[in-house]
């Protein structure tokens, strides 16, 4: 029954689960990077599917944690850069598909390790988080990068 209720007075969701392991094309195995991507990008889909119907109702912010391997990808981070680059398209693919729904969907990426004191604070970030969420829908920006 707790499932049953995830999700059903939802305004945002903010996917930050990732699998941060150095890989390469040569020594991963496909199960590995299959369980990875279970992790980067199906955990993504399956967050957005619980809140979806509440979010139908009244819309929201279905917001994500993306990274520079999307765009730039690393071979020594082999299957985060594949799943970022795919949470990336899920992304995209959905702001598209659920901003006439008013669903603003996007994702923030961050171009380098979070620490305290850098550019890459967690309350820098987080700010971010809230700005793209607090957007008018007239506004609505897909991503923001935190270089």
């Amino acid at each position: 029954k707790a499932l049953d209720q995830v999700g059903k007075n939802t305004n945002v969701l903010i996917y930050n689960a990732a699998v941060v392991e150095k890989s390469s094309a040569e020594k991963i195995e496909a199960e590995k990077l299959v369980s990875d991507l279970q992790v980067n990008v199906g955990g993504a889909l399956v967050a957005i599917k619980q809140v979806l119907p509440s979010m139908l109702d009244k819309g929201g912010s279905i917001l994500c944690t993306g990274g520079s391997f999307a765009y730039a990808p690393n071979p020594n981070y082999f299957s985060l850069s594949i799943g970022k680059a795919a949470l990336w398209n899920l992304a995209m693919c959905c702001a598209k598909e659920y901003a006439p729904r008013g669903i603003h969907v996007g994702i923030v990426s961050v171009y380098g390790k979070v620490a305290r004191g850098t550019r890459y604070d967690p309350d820098l970030i987080a700010e971010e988080f809230w700005k793209l969420h607090a957007q008018p829908r007239e506004k609505w920006e897909t991503e923001v990068h935190i270089k």
